[in-house]
């Protein structure tokens, strides 16, 4: 994976997580403004004169004209305002509680580029859109895109402001600077995320009447579902949006399905789509200030509630639109939120190609219902209860301070809750012990990565840890000591996506700019091929010395959970994968692993494969952070001391896949892992 993949992947991830103002370089993506006709494959700013953000700023578009003629339009999301409350709280003023965004900046054209590249417009085969035109419409005015007048509110400080709700403008703009090179496509999407998604289904219908010849039309709404009594009176007095927006509302108390039956009703032939995540964190917490007034922590309480009023919706849904396609999805965990809470949204996410629960992914649903099939999938899910979490044992690894680093007095913290967590600072090291029901008599423990900075404990931990059970393997997941990682000014990062960007900005993007120098290429075409144990101010002793300490505990413990002294072995992935290989090379006759996994790494050279060398199962991205030639090199030491190994390449997956689904052939890397366990009789 080179930088350019990296920087994708985390602006994908800031978006998906509401966090596009997070710093970031506002000239590291540059986008030129449209004038004359756009050259195919070239991003262009659209700048209309009177297009105006809720803060009285400059509003703009996107647009990338594809090779095909056809046209997908997509608002984006950003909150909402409905009172004067909700007016005084925009990003600007309050970054804690912001209620929507009311400004764009200069980096907001770049961010886009990006994030369109990942999804919509990603140039994989799975992708039915990467060659489409791609209009996009930014959103900061706090009215859903379908205002057209201004709102007068006090501020925090005291004064009267006025709130710029003129998204209906904005958007009407953009589209006629645009429509000049669009022409009567062959198919249109009309689609949107969040408040995008709202959009979607309150503006299909203007959006449509600039295409009055276009037959083939999509519809889908992503990720917007909110029940209120008074959505009518918000959209007519506080946006002041045109008629043929709020004389729909009412029907229902969700603008959603009030503005998708009327577009049904009067437009028929246009496919309308809708996908939600079943326990989405976001709408679950703007819920609950509608319902309560109450702007505090979202719950699991909360999601509760989010998944009843979704139920209703879907059966709304289905009665009023019958021949509409609804996707509930879960699965995806919100990161640094409550306990059961779900991702919010699905576009922009590194999740649109992924396969949901086998009904394939987003991209592939929705070009099935450009092509005319359309499906429901995952309501089943609105009926799950996402409240159990059970207890498990925890063992510390070691009584009072872990030694070497008594003198630490930094505090671990963590992002997320139960099964769905990021740590970083870790002080104590532990085992969590996943018992299966029928248990084998084989262990394994599990080594999340993430470069002895962080430990990705789901997709690297507790999942995988999960996926052994259903094996009869009992899992232990290991969290280890981590070197200490701050804010440069010692303070803790207040969500794991602040902490993702100064990572990659104090540590990967310094080792880029030095590899990219001894290769004489550009930054952000360097190939990241240094083993991070080899980089600078990296600890990695505690790491190591945790795992030796874990397997003597799980081998002491054997008996009480049932497990064959002679079948415990070690897994990791990334920097836990080098934990792995160094427990494989480095151990006593107590702390000697029996089976080895090690995911998406290699080791340092200068190793000698030991005489009691266990079974050695390994899989790597062709194109790793890390250089593939390392686990070859591995591979090729096994081999010579007759050790059984194994040794799969995939070709399209990159750094990091751990649990998660990647709709390509990694994905099999665990039934890969099974089957090499059967031939080496660690499990029957």
């Amino acid at each position: 994976m080179n930088f350019k993949s990296i920087i994708s992947f985390l602006a994908g991830a800031l978006l998906a997580q509401g966090l596009a103002s997070a710093q970031m370089d506002p000239d590291a993506f540059k986008v030129p403004e449209l004038s004359g006709t756009p050259e195919v494959g070239q991003w262009y700013t659209v700048t209309p004169p009177n297009a105006t953000a809720a803060a009285g700023g400059q509003a703009t578009g996107l647009i990338r004209k594809g090779t095909e003629n056809k046209v997908f339009i997509q608002f984006y999301g950003g909150g909402v305002s409905v009172n004067e409350y909700t007016a005084a709280r925009g990003n600007l003023v309050d970054k804690e509680h912001g209620f929507y965004s009311d400004t764009l900046d200069t980096k907001t054209a770049g961010l886009v580029q990006v994030l369109a590249g990942i999804t919509f417009g990603a140039p994989v085969e799975e992708n039915p859109f990467k060659d489409w035109t791609y209009i996009v419409i930014p959103y900061a005015t706090g009215d859903f895109h379908a205002g057209s007048g201004d709102f007068p509110y006090t501020g925090l400080d005291g004064k009267k402001h006025m709130l710029h709700h003129r998204g209906y403008t904005n958007w009407n703009e953009i589209l006629q600077m645009v429509m000049p090179y669009l022409g009567t496509p062959d198919a249109l999407v009309v689609t949107g995320f969040s408040a995008g998604g709202f959009a979607t289904a309150l503006n299909s219908d203007a959006v449509i009447d600039y295409f009055p010849k276009t037959r083939n039309v999509t519809c889908f709404v992503d990720a917007a579902q909110l029940s209120y009594k008074d959505w009518k009176n918000v959209a007519k007095n506080v946006w002041k949006a045109p008629k043929r927006i709020w004389k729909n509302q009412g029907k229902t108390d969700d603008i959603v399905l009030d503005a998708l039956t009327a577009l049904h009703k009067k437009r028929p032939t246009v496919k309308i789509l809708f996908g939600c995540s079943v326990r989405d964190y976001a709408l679950s917490n703007y819920q609950r200030y509608l319902d309560t007034g109450d702007n505090t922590t979202t719950t699991a309480d909360d999601g509760d509630v989010f998944q009843k009023n979704l139920k209703q919706f879907c059966s709304g849904f289905q009665k009023n639109i019958p021949e509409g396609g609804l996707f509930i999805w879960d699965g995806v965990p919100a990161a640094g939120q409550a306990a059961t809470l779900t991702h919010h949204c699905i576009e922009l996410s590194g999740n649109f190609f992924t396969d949901m629960r086998g009904h394939g992914s987003f991209a592939k649903w929705l070009g099935e219902a450009v092509d005319g099939i359309i499906n429901t999938y995952g309501l089943e899910l609105l009926d799950n209860d996402y409240r159990s979490n059970p207890e498990r044992e925890k063992i510390r690894l070691y009584e009072g301070a872990a030694p070497g680093t008594e003198s630490w007095t930094h505090e671990e913290q963590a992002f997320g809750e139960g099964d769905d967590r990021t740590y970083i600072n870790v002080t104590t090291p532990e085992l969590e012990v996943f018992v299966p029901e029928n248990a084998n008599g084989s262990a394994m423990i599990v080594c999340p990565g993430g470069g002895f900075y962080m430990l990705s404990y789901a997709n690297e931990g507790t999942k995988v840890a999960q996926r052994l059970n259903e094996q009869g393997i009992t899992a232990f997941v290991l969290k280890y000591r981590l070197n200490p990682f701050f804010k440069e000014d010692g303070s803790k990062y207040e969500n794991a996506v602040e902490m993702m960007i100064e990572y990659f900005t104090r540590f990967l993007f310094p080792e880029r700019d030095k590899l990219a120098g001894e290769q004489g290429v550009a930054p952000e075409d360097a190939e990241v091929a240094a083993p991070i144990d080899n980089a600078n101010n990296i600890n990695t002793q505690w790491a190591y010395a945790d795992a030796d300490r874990a397997m003597a505990i799980v081998r002491a413990g054997s008996a009480k959970w049932g497990i064959d002294p002679d079948k415990i072995g070690i897994m990791g992935f990334s920097a836990g994968s080098m934990t792995a290989m160094n427990q494989a090379l480095h151990h006593s006759e107590a702390t000697k692993p029996n089976f080895v996994g090690a995911i998406y790494t290699g080791v340092a050279e200068g190793f000698e494969v030991p005489a009691d060398a266990a079974p050695l199962f390994m899989c790597s991205p062709v194109n790793d952070i890390f250089q593939p030639q390392e686990t070859f090199r591995v591979l090729q030491a096994w081999r010579a001391a007759k050790v059984p190994v194994e040794l799969h390449y995939y070709s399209k997956c990159g750094h990091g896949y751990g649990a998660t689904i990647q709709n390509a052939s990694c994905d099999l890397w665990f039934d890969q892992l099974f089957a090499f366990m059967k031939d080496v009789e660690f499990i029957k």
